[in-house]
């Protein structure tokens, strides 16, 4: 009896002992590895596909995005406006006088001619009489030194011409350095024609005054005609239209010298020289 019972109490410990080995040890061990192998092969093979088509996705917008960026700012950039600084101009003339009636201004302008000299008459703030105009102050200082006996009230009169700012369209960039190159073959032939009509008037040699306007006239006009019809910007086409009505008048006044000068039409030239200025100036 006491072996049965030993018996039974040994198969008791024992099924409790594969009870606890089941639930504790063996069942937890399967439920980790079934959810190691549940993870592995369908869970994350699932998340990552949906998390790649994610990024996909994420990438594609941001490229959109960069795109739309690229063409605003492309477009931006279209719309922004550069500035065309124009050089600013100084400018002496010659002063021997000033008069509050022009009867008075001629009279004196007869006393000029007897010296030797010609004149011109330029209504200001009153009428101002001038025998020369230059763009370089040391021509001006040689020349006035040069009348200084004749001439004991004669000094420079100096005036700065501003020079205008223009804001433009940049489709016009490409051909601003040439309107540049342009204007700057306007001011050197001013600069070398009025001290050549100074030679002409008081030496009466008209030649190499007529032959530097015709050099100068055809390079100007070379200059124009290769920017004609070129710019968008509209204060840049005034001021081509400028340009286009002062090479008229230098072809004009080019005709019109010969031998002796006619006073009048150095007038002209000068009062060209002025509407010139005007055209470029600030304001």
């Amino acid at each position: 009896m006491r072996g049965s019972r030993r018996n039974r109490e040994g198969y008791k410990k024992r099924d409790k002992l594969i009870k606890f080995l089941t639930f504790f040890v063996i069942a937890p061990a399967i439920g980790i590895i079934f959810g190691i192998g549940l993870v592995n092969y369908v869970i994350l093979p699932r998340f990552n596909s949906d998390v790649n088509k994610n990024i996909g996705e994420i990438k594609e917008e941001l490229g959109k995005e960069t795109i739309t960026d690229n063409t605003v700012g492309k477009k931006e950039e279209n719309n922004v406006k550069k500035e065309l600084k124009i050089k600013d101009i100084n400018i002496y003339n010659i002063q021997v006088g000033s008069f509050s009636e022009l009867e008075n201004a001629k009279n004196f302008l007869n006393k000029v001619k007897q010296s030797g000299f010609n004149g011109y008459i330029l209504k200001m703030e009153n009428y101002k009489l001038f025998i020369g105009s230059f763009l370089d102050r040391k021509k001006a200082d040689t020349f006035i030194d040069s009348i200084d006996i004749s001439f004991e009230d004669a000094f420079v009169n100096e005036n700065c011409i501003l020079g205008n700012k223009i804001e433009y369209q940049r489709e016009d960039n490409k051909t601003i350095e040439e309107l540049k190159m342009l204007l700057e073959t306007f001011k050197n032939s001013y600069d070398k024609e009025t001290e050549l009509w100074i030679k002409a008037l008081t030496q009466k040699d008209v030649e190499p005054l007529k032959n530097e306007i015709i050099k100068n006239n055809s390079e100007i006009e070379k200059k124009i005609n290769k920017l004609d019809n070129k710019f968008k910007t509209k204060d840049i086409i005034t001021l081509m239209e400028g340009f286009k009505d002062n090479l008229d008048k230098r072809n004009t006044i080019l005709s019109n010298i010969q031998k002796p000068i006619d006073i009048e039409v150095y007038m002209e030239y000068n009062k060209m020289l002025l509407e010139y200025l005007k055209t470029i100036k600030k304001g």
